[in-house]
């Protein structure tokens, strides 16, 4: 008699103000969580872009063959031989050239007879590299079993062959000397951070 009927109020609008959240896991949460931000970028209209591609990392354009890109380009090394010479005219005739200038272009030298210098020993490892190869192709053929040498082997015997060659040109003791250096200074920093 008193229900909410006589009041005017029917039974449908109260249960449409209590909204009811369905779920379909019980554990899961009644309302989505206020934490998650909201995406910033949104693709509302799909825009092609051009893939650049670079063929240092591309598949598509082959394998690096250096022994090719070597003949190939043997004329870069033609030519940073004429700059390394011009340069050194240059640091040695002219005596306008500033403190700076100085150092940049003495360091420019540097670098890039370290580059010859590494380029060349590279070389040398390939050609030693090959030289064994044919070895082993060849002690296949007579019928004996090949002998690959280790890692350690090989840097015990190319080490010999650096003080055969130091040797040669009289300059043993300065490298010793140097290395000696090297391995004190290595030590004083390790010895520091302990």
């Amino acid at each position: 008699m008193f229900g909410p009927q006589n009041h005017g109020l029917s039974g449908s609008s109260k249960s449409s103000k209590q909204r009811k959240f369905k779920r379909e896991n019980k554990n899961r949460p009644k309302e989505t969580s206020s934490k998650i931000y909201a995406p910033k970028i949104r693709e509302v209209v799909h825009v092609s872009q051009k893939r650049r591609r670079d063929p240092r990392f591309e598949n598509l354009c082959g394998n690096l063959n250096e022994k090719i890109w070597n003949t190939n380009y043997s004329f870069l090394r033609d030519m940073a031989k004429e700059e390394q010479k011009n340069l050194k005219q240059k640091f040695n005739e002219d005596k306008n050239l500033g403190d700076v200038q100085k150092e940049k272009i003495r360091q420019y030298l540097n670098r890039l007879s370290n580059k010859e210098r590494s380029n060349l020993k590279k070389e040398d490892d390939e050609r030693k590299r090959r030289l064994e190869k044919k070895e082993q192709i060849e002690k296949l053929k007579q019928g004996k079993q090949p002998y690959f040498m280790k890692k350690s082997t090989r840097k015990y015997v190319e080490l010999a062959e650096k003080y055969d060659q130091l040797k040669a040109q009289g300059k043993v003791e300065s490298y010793l000397k140097k290395k000696r250096a090297r391995n004190a200074s290595r030590d004083k920093k390790s010895l520091k951070l302990k």
